[in-house]
């Protein structure tokens, strides 16, 4: 069990956990998600924390309403994610060396080429190039 420090009292901490399926749902990656500073807690700026609160209120609301479109629920769950990213790099000024920025941004080539659906038009061309490329050995 983890107890507060005296000085914290007072302070809310909540921890989030977020399923695959989901997560593939939103418009974008959201790098704090691999944890690359090894810091798992956030401090944010009282603005910040009010913005926070408030989209948990909403995201609580809204599995019960009737206007709960998963639309809504992931527009107010990408608000969610992209706050605590942005949270999670500014808490840390001075990255610890060129390898972990280099390892985020290897790790978003691959999430953001990997996990990119191709559209049908797009299919139909590589498909198209495959074939002739086939066709012409």
């Amino acid at each position: 069990m983890h107890a507060l420090p005296a000085s914290k009292e007072g302070t809310d901490y909540f921890k989030l956990n977020f399923d695959e399926y989901c997560l593939s749902h939103l418009p974008r990656l959201y790098s704090f998600l691999i944890d690359p500073y090894n810091n798992q807690k956030i401090t944010f700026t009282a603005k910040a924390a009010g913005r926070l609160r408030a989209n948990f209120e909403r995201l609580q609301d809204l599995p019960g309403a009737p206007e709960a479109e998963p639309e809504l629920l992931l527009s107010y769950l990408n608000t969610l994610l992209t706050e605590i990213n942005i949270g999670y790099f500014a808490g840390d000024k001075n990255p610890a060396d060129n390898k972990l920025a280099a390892h985020i941004r290897f790790k978003r080539l691959v999430e953001e080429r990997l996990m990119r659906q191709l559209t049908v038009p797009v299919s139909q061309k590589v498909l198209s190039l495959a074939l002739l490329c086939f066709t012409i050995s």
